[in-house]
């Protein structure tokens, strides 16, 4: 009886303990892009990205991670790792920074700097690997001029802050949790962090999957191995087949050491302007591949935190793009829509149509573990808002933001939403897709040298 009583006080104990934690954590978002918004050349205007803080139903500035005198090619939140990151450079010298936001206990920032020689050449997009730590990794051409073929990755460790140079073959562990903001897709400067996947076949038959996104631009060659591939095959027996066309890949829009999705297939049916799409969807805790059928027809519109995949309905191109942009002729919500950005050179509304993507004002989310699937309507004054989404998930609360509001709901009991709570509204929210929480000690630590 004893050890009975003994074990409920500690659960209690617990529990008091895990309700005082939430009870000091504030909400803080970043408000900002990166490119191609954020990264024109050096006579053109650039942006400020600010670390904001939810406090008495408003915003209030907690730093001025990018001053509007800089580059900023990539923001990028990692839930898994508790932790933001923002790649940065000067203007007009070779300096490139990393800014790591972190909140796994208390709110800290801290400033990673590098400076290179006129002869070396970084991308403007850095990709997170695990290789027992997380390395934030960079294109690198130490003498872009005299040795093309000759590339590596830069690797900065976002614990330690060394460095180091990976080859190729570093991709393997790429951890993806997705889209890093609606519609911040575009082109070569782009955001996005999902894997591509072409296949061959080896001297006596058997498949190789060879990474074709992201890599290095040299005959170094990385291969990514698939856990259970006799189960995938079973589901999607395609992923085996070789490819005819070097462009032609698989996409994989989640890829980290617990969860993978693999966009197989959708259908598209232009009678009703309507249709879905397939992931396979691995689960490393029960080691079993399964299919989960999603609306629209969009194979990079989704965000993971924790167990929960976040997304919302878009159409792309030829598969809705076009045909509803010619019937309706813009995305839902345009009347309710900032057409300025504080944040940027491009609002949603030109960042959509470049990229060619029609979000309805539909958000969801799909339980990896428990397999619910919860789906609701983003709405202003009764009508949908394209230009919406899904910015955390974590405690059973999800926020999301539709235009310049942002709101907070509970998730009851797994499987549906309760009320949700209007939050705050502000010409900033427009330029919000980062937001986490965080205990109220908001303070600069030194650089990282």
């Amino acid at each position: 009886m004893k050890k009975v009583a003994l074990l409920l006080i500690t659960a209690i104990f617990s529990w008091c303990n895990e309700l005082e934690a939430q009870s000091n954590t504030e909400l803080f978002l970043i408000a900002g892009q990166g490119c191609p918004g954020n990264c024109a050349d050096e006579y053109s205007e650039h942006y400020p990205v600010h670390l904001l803080r939810l406090r008495n139903d408003s915003l209030q500035v907690v730093d001025t991670l990018a001053s509007g005198n800089e580059y900023v090619f990539k923001i990028a939140s990692y839930f898994d790792y508790k932790m933001v990151l923002l790649y940065k450079s000067d203007l007009f010298t070779k300096k490139k920074s990393i800014l790591k936001i972190s909140y796994e206990k208390d709110l800290q920032i801290d400033s990673i700097v590098r400076t290179f020689s006129d002869r070396a050449f970084l991308s403007f997009m850095f990709y997170l690997v695990d290789v027992g730590q997380p390395w934030a990794i960079i294109e690198y051409f130490p003498d872009f001029n005299n040795s093309l073929d000759t590339a590596f990755y830069y690797g900065l460790n976002m614990i330690t802050g060394k460095d180091s140079l990976f080859s190729n073959r570093v991709i393997e562990h790429i951890h993806s949790e997705g889209e890093q903001g609606i519609a911040l897709v575009d082109g070569y400067l782009n955001s996005s962090e999902m894997l591509r996947i072409g296949t061959k076949r080896s001297p006596d038959n058997k498949p190789i999957f060879t990474v074709n996104y992201p890599r290095l631009r040299t005959p170094d060659t990385c291969k990514i191995i698939l856990p259970k591939l006799e189960q995938l095959v079973n589901n999607f027996k395609y992923i085996t087949l070789p490819d005819n066309n070097p462009q032609q890949y698989r996409a994989f829009p989640i890829y980290t050491r617990h969860y993978i999705c693999v966009y197989t297939s959708s259908k598209w049916d232009k009678s009703i302007l309507n249709g879905t799409l397939d992931l396979e969807v691995f689960n490393a805790t029960d080691s079993i591949w399964k299919k989960v059928t999603f609306p629209g027809v969009f194979d990079e519109g989704w965000h993971l935190y924790g167990s929960w995949l976040a997304g919302y309905v878009a159409y792309e191109s030829q598969w809705g793009f076009q045909q509803k942009m010619k019937k309706n002729g813009a995305i839902p919500g345009l009347k309710f829509r900032q057409q300025k950005s504080l944040y940027g050179n491009s609002t949603f509304d030109t960042r959509a149509k470049d990229y060619q993507l029609y979000p309805e004002g539909i958000l969801y989310l799909y339980n990896i573990n428990t397999n619910k699937y919860i789906e609701w309507d983003a709405l202003e004054n009764g009508e949908h808002q394209g230009d919406s989404e899904i910015i955390l998930v974590q405690d059973n609360t999800v926020y999301y933001r539709i235009n310049d509001k942002i709101y907070k709901a509970p998730i009851i009991n797994g499987e549906k939403l309760g009320e949700p709570v209007l939050l705050v509204t502000d010409s900033r929210v427009p330029d919000i897709h980062w937001a986490f929480l965080a205990k109220d000690q908001s303070s600069a630590s030194p650089d990282i040298k």
